[in-house]
This record gives C-alpha cells, structure tokens and sequence, in this order.
C-alpha cells in the first residue's frame, strides 16, 4: 500500500525515535520538512508536498513530529472510504437533552421538563503525552465529526485531486486541520474520526497566538456551527463570540450620532441581520451570533 507520511520537523532527535527507526511507519515513505531555519508555517509546508509531491493513488498522512503510530495504519485504511477526510481523534457538536425534575411548593407531583442543548462530543481514543494518560472516547467505526485535532490528519491523494483541497496558509500554526476539515464540508466533503493506536506526546500551547487563529476561524465560517478537539464546549464557544461583539458594539456606539441615518443602520444591523451567503444559505444574526441557518 502506498502511504506517505508528512511531518514538520524542528526536533529530529524525537522523529528519528517516533518515525525513522519505528516498526510500524519506517516501511512506508517519510517526507520531512526542516523546518529548523526557515520556522515556516505547517500549511505552507502541507501545500508544498499537495502541489509537488502528490502521488496519483496513494494515503497521505499529516502528522506532528511527536505523534507515534503504536499499529500498522494500512490494515486500517484498507477498510475506509477514499471520499472522507479522516483523524484518529475528532469532536462533533451534537445536539443532547436532558430530563429535569421540577418540583413546586404546592404541587404533589414534579413537572418533566426536557431541555436541549448542543455539546461538543469526542470521537476516537489516542494516549496522550509519555504518562498513562488518553484522550477522547473509543469507537467501533469510523464516526461523522466537525474537525479533526492537528496532531494527525490523513486522506487519499484522490480527494485531494478531485476537490482542489487544500491548507490556507493563515493559520500558520494553530486551527490549519480545523481550517481544512470546514473548508472541505462546504465542498459536500466530510470528516470522519478512526480508531487508531497511537499517542501524542503534547497538548499544544493555547496562547495568545492560539486565540487570534481561532477567532479568525470563527470569522471565516459564520453560518457554521463547529466543534474543535481545542475548545469543544458550546459554552466557551459563544462566550468568545460575545465577547468579540461586546467590543464591536462598543466601537460602534462610541462617539456616535444616533440621528445620523448611516449610524443608526449600522445599529441596527448589529442587533439583527437576515442575509445571504456567497455558498447559497440564508443566515440570521443576533448581535453578530449566528442563531440560524439553512441551505435555500
């Protein structure tokens, strides 16, 4: 089976150790980016290897330098659709309920009330760093998920051709697999999360870079509604999102004349908006939120 493994690579002391000299991937082809010097962005180096380097018929595996197979993956893509992009550990924002109980002062008997929500749910069980610690949840089959983590992401070279898929070279080193797995669903391409042995050696670094790339992401897509292996909770996902528009509202009122016909349109965009999209879906606002859309 024809497999490649594309790494960017800083530390060649822990690839040697993880790829190189490991039973389960040496056999296959290893494409290493140096990235010592140049430090450029894993996108750039991803669509170096998708414009140059892609085979006609084959796996293509985007992996980080401290994530170790623990299994032979061709026995496992043997077995996948080649029309989905795939992951060893994703998340999918899905929609629970819950039963409550409510009891009142002068009533005998509670009322049932169901309250729904949506949740981000992970999919797919990898170790995680060198002690005995996991991550995610283990599957039976591959599962439909929103994003995939950046530790590993993988696809036939098929896709790839078919779809003109590709990495966008602004999120240089933060939310690029997230970036890729939404860029595809609006192509009718979706992700999945396999079941693979394997461990990632880090958790990644949520700075203050980690947030502008994930802000932007929420920019890009603002009819989506998404999941991220990061921030997988609904919670923190809209609680950024007022917070953004708290600041936009202020900018907006700030200083301004509320009598002038411009501002006051620009107000009342801000507290609702039924638009359009460029992809064809009608998409409501409130305060900036997408609260509903729908393919028309």
């Amino acid at each position: 089976m024809d497999i490649t493994f594309v790494s960017v690579v800083t530390n060649f002391n822990q690839y040697h150790k993880l790829f190189t000299n490991n039973p389960h991937v040496q056999k296959y082809t290893l494409r290493t980016y140096d990235n010592r010097k140049e430090n450029l962005p894993i996108p750039a180096r991803y669509n170096h290897f998708i414009d140059n380097e892609l085979s006609t018929d084959g796996w293509v595996i985007f992996c980080h330098q401290d994530f170790e197979f623990l299994q032979d993956p061709a026995p496992v893509l043997e077995k996948l659709d080649k029309k989905f992009i795939y992951g060893p550990v994703g998340v999918a924002l899905q929609k629970q309920k819950n039963l409550h109980l409510i009891f009142y002062k002068h009533r005998l008997k509670p009322s049932l009330h169901v309250k729904a929500h949506f949740n981000g749910v992970w999919k797919g069980w990898i170790h995680q760093g060198d002690k005995d610690e996991c991550a995610g949840e283990i599957i039976h089959a591959p599962e439909i998920v929103d994003t995939v983590d950046c530790c590993c992401i993988f696809m036939h070279s098929s896709l790839i051709r078919q779809h003109a898929l590709r990495f966008d070279p602004q999120f240089n080193f933060h939310c690029y697999c997230e970036d890729f797995c939404l860029a595809a669903r609006q192509k009718e391409v979706f992700t999945k999360a396999v079941q693979l042995s394997a461990r990632h050696y880090s958790s990644g670094d949520m700075n203050k870079l980690f947030w502008q790339k994930y802000d932007a992401l929420l920019n890009k897509y603002p009819a989506e509604l998404f999941s991220t292996t990061c921030v997988s909770s609904p919670q923190a996902i809209f609680g950024r999102l007022l917070g953004k528009r708290y600041e936009q509202m202020k900018t907006i009122f700030e200083g301004k004349n509320l009598s002038d016909t411009d501002n006051i349109a620009r107000i009342k965009n801000f507290f609702y908006s039924n638009t359009i999209t460029s992809h064809g879906y009608r998409l409501i606002k409130i305060c900036k939120i997408p609260v509903w859309h729908k393919k028309i």
